[in-house]
């Protein structure tokens, strides 16, 4: 790296956001930073990546499965990518019931890998790992009184349960568009955005409203969650 690089990455990291325009746009042509995922970070408000890309971030939408969707523009890793940030969001509301059990985890490192290099190898990977966290899900619920209203007993168990299951979809969702991407990049994209509304179902429903009555939080809101994930995939789009 010669010595204006080394200055404007200086300067970026002191919060120069033109200094850090200028180092991605150097990436960018130097082919070390896809245009894409700059991209990304800048529908979703990178400051950064606006100045780099001379654009505006996209409009707000308070809608979860909307704000999803969108990121449909960017491809489907994008989307499983976020799907993954979300997970990991909520993912010690599992952690708390099943010490030690990583399953649920190390489904969502795999699917993270295919975003990183999309290939049907990595997603059998990822599609293995999410049948393992879904029988850590099947384990947690068999803590809990499995009749009668067995869920509203016990919600913490019930959230661990769905988080679990949660930790898989981002894989199906790959696993989806690995089939059917091929052959259509609309109909493959149809398929993942069928995998993201039961997600943004399931995630509210069973994890993030009983979670936000309970005192124990992981996450205070759907806006501190939408907030998180757009963090994690700024850093992700940029290369951080």
């Amino acid at each position: 790296m010669d010595e204006r690089l080394r200055g404007l990455e200086r300067r970026a990291q002191d919060g120069d956001h033109d200094a850090a325009a200028a180092l991605i746009v150097e990436r960018i042509r130097a082919g070390a930073l896809p245009r894409a995922r700059v991209a990304l970070a800048a529908h979703l408000g990178a400051p950064a990546a606006l100045r780099a890309l001379g654009v505006e971030a996209a409009p707000p939408t308070t809608d979860l499965f909307e704000w999803f969707a969108r990121l449909g523009a960017f491809g489907a890793p994008a989307i499983v990518r976020a799907l993954v940030a979300a997970a990991r969001v909520v993912l010690p509301a599992f952690e708390e019931q099943a010490r030690g059990d990583e399953r649920p985890a190390r489904a969502l490192d795999a699917a993270a890998a295919w975003c990183d290099s999309p290939s049907p190898e990595l997603a059998l990977k990822g599609t293995a790992a999410g049948r393992d966290a879904r029988r850590a899900g099947e384990e947690v619920g068999r803590q809990a009184r499995l009749d009668g209203e067995w869920q509203e007993d016990q919600p913490k168990v019930r959230i661990a349960t769905y988080v679990a299951y949660l930790s898989l979809k981002p894989a199906q969702a790959a696993h989806l568009w690995m089939k059917e991407g091929s052959r259509t990049d609309a109909g493959g994209l149809e398929l993942v955005l069928r995998i993201v509304e039961e997600f943004v179902r399931e995630l509210k429903d069973y994890v993030l409203e009983p979670i936000l009555r309970t005192k124990d939080r992981v996450i205070s809101s759907e806006e501190e969650l939408r907030e998180e994930v757009s963090e994690a995939l700024i850093a992700w789009g940029l290369g951080d």
